[in-house]
């Protein structure tokens, strides 16, 4: 880091308009045995990046997105663009917002639409609650015309706790009316531990009973170990007991080295 720098390693994060706000802050002697964390660099109390590092502290290669720079408009102080560069530096993504933040779009370096992997959505259209946070969003290409995203919907309401993670997500029509997916998911409920790690999805349909999500399953459950790291992933059908997900396990187990 810079001179000038202040960074701090995060378990995850929520978006307050448009600027990611960490959640759960990991001491060096945990991070050192983390799997996955997120550095959050300050500069004069802003937000300018965020990384996503391993317990050495180096970028992660196992997504295309590692790093994240905040550039801010000159005039307004808001956020104008967030750049995300994959692990070697090189420039994956930029997301653009308006002035009120109602739109943020994605292109690629060279300007171009670049739609979210597996849809068409290069666009949301978002409505802000009074802390900041998402209350809705709406999927669309840079036309403003509807598109839906990779489960079907064509975009959501959320629901958030105090500290901005979203407990519920209902699915919206192109009209803006309630819908589903293509599954017939009609909402998702989230459970949270304190470390801000989401440890249960389960999904409804229409009459409020459970339903089976893209994946197979009607709800999921995870584990963390004291550090962080996931260590379980277990799946349920309608009737609670474990179910087999599309790819064919009920259950994963991880084990970290030191």
């Amino acid at each position: 880091n810079r001179v000038g720098d202040i960074s701090h390693a995060i378990q995850t994060y929520v978006e307050r308009h448009g600027i990611w706000e960490g959640i759960g802050r990991v001491y060096f002697w945990k991070q050192r045995h983390s799997n996955a964390t997120f550095r959050f660099i300050r500069q004069k109390g802003r937000l300018v990046r965020v990384e996503r590092v391993n317990g050495l502290g180096f970028l992660r290669a196992d997504r295309d997105e590692a790093s994240w720079q905040f550039i801010y408009d000159s005039d307004s102080d808001r956020v104008s663009k967030i750049v995300a560069r994959d692990h070697r530096g090189i420039v994956q993504r930029l997301q653009s917002y308006n002035d009120d933040l109602s739109r943020l779009e994605y292109r690629d370096r060279q300007g171009r639409p670049k739609p979210k992997q597996g849809t068409d959505v290069s666009l949301e259209l978002r409505e802000l609650d009074e802390h900041g946070f998402i209350k809705r969003e709406r999927f669309a290409n840079l036309h403003e015309a509807s598109r839906i995203n990779d489960e079907g919907a064509n975009g959501y309401e959320r629901l958030q706790d105090a500290r901005g993670l979203t407990l519920r997500t209902s699915v919206l029509r192109e009209d803006g009316a309630p819908g589903t997916t293509k599954r017939g998911v009609s909402y998702t409920a989230y459970e949270y531990d304190q470390g801000g790690h989401v440890i249960q999805g389960a999904f409804f349909g229409t009459n409020g009973q459970a339903t089976l999500d893209n994946n197979h399953v009607a709800q999921w459950r995870s584990r963390y170990d004291e550090r962080g790291n996931a260590i379980e992933m277990a799946y349920f059908g309608v009737d609670g007991k474990p179910v087999l997900n599309k790819d064919g396990y009920a259950q994963w187990r991880s084990r970290y080295d030191e």
